[in-house]
């Protein structure tokens, strides 16, 4: 307090307000106040005392933040990925927030991501902060695509008939495949984007390896394959009739069929008839059998 003083006199620049008479002022700041000075000065009815000053640094208040821009679908494993938001008014740093299995850091008003493998989708989230106050939290949904799994091995059979026909092939299904990608050596045909896939052998069919991969959006797995060893198929062979005996062009592995199916028995190269019927021999070679012969209808046996 002033000696003598009756009052005092404040004065206060832009955006600062408040009212006193006394030593003492409480003063306001409105969201626009600018640094000055704040005045004051004693008075009674003889005379006043010199101005005195005090400068007041005001500090602005924060601006509104925007929106994080930067991908919202990422694939586990990548590196690197950036996001942004706009530079906010006043912003002295940036604390950004990222979920589990993502990892950065940075205090500006841009970080750059690193996704490990087993990364989940998540919100990343960032708010920009000075000495005074701090913006709402804005946040950005990012959606993870998984690695895929391992892929196993090509169950089916390794030994095939030339002119087979429908053959199933197979893995076991790969965690987090999109899809299947085969391939099939020359003479083989078949079609599948899932982990089985059926196959027609021509008669032409050489051996060979068929493959498989998974796939999805974000990477592919190793190429599966099984060697084939394909067997040829017999030729067809030709039958002749001499009176009541049947004959085979093929010395080996015939077997031989009427209209009612096979002939027990009947396994050489001829064979004598006993009954009218049409008649027709097939060969089997290691396992794999010959188109039938042409077929030869017997009618007067007696």
């Amino acid at each position: 307090e002033v000696a003598n003083a009756k009052s005092y006199v404040w004065t206060l620049p832009n955006g600062m307000s408040g009212s006193s008479t006394t030593n003492s002022i409480s003063v306001d700041f409105a969201n626009d106040a600018t640094s000055g000075e704040i005045t004051v000065k004693a008075v009674n009815d003889c005379n006043e005392t010199e101005v005195v000053k005090l400068a007041i640094t005001v500090k602005p208040l924060i601006g509104a933040i925007g929106t994080i821009s930067g991908n919202t679908t990422v694939c586990a494993g990548e590196k690197g990925i950036t996001y942004t938001i706009a530079e906010v008014a006043n912003a002295k740093s940036y604390v950004w927030t990222l979920p589990n299995g993502m990892s950065g850091s940075s205090t500006t008003n841009s970080i750059s991501v690193d996704f490990a493998n087993g990364a989940q989708s998540g919100e990343i989230a960032v708010k920009a902060v000075n000495d005074c106050n701090e913006t709402d939290t804005v946040k950005l949904a990012v959606f993870v695509k998984p690695l895929i799994g391992t892929i196993g091995a090509i169950a089916g059979s390794d030994t095939i008939c030339a002119g087979s026909k429908a053959v199933t092939y197979s893995v076991e299904a790969v965690a987090n495949a999109k899809s299947y990608v085969w391939t099939l050596p020359n003479g083989l045909s078949g079609s599948s984007t899932t982990n089985s896939i059926s196959v027609d052998f021509a008669n032409d069919a050489q051996s060979g390896e068929i493959a498989v991969k998974a796939v999805n959006d974000c990477n592919e797995t190793l190429v599966s394959k099984l060697l084939l060893t394909v067997i040829a198929k017999p030729v067809t062979p030709l039958i002749t009739r001499d009176v009541n005996i049947l004959h085979s062009s093929a010395t080996q592995g015939n077997q031989w069929y009427n209209s009612k199916g096979l002939i027990n028995g009947a396994t050489d190269q001829n064979y004598t008839v006993i009954e009218n019927e049409d008649y027709y021999v097939v060969v089997t070679i290691n396992g794999c059998s010959s188109d039938k012969s042409n077929v030869i209808k017997v009618t007067n046996t007696s």
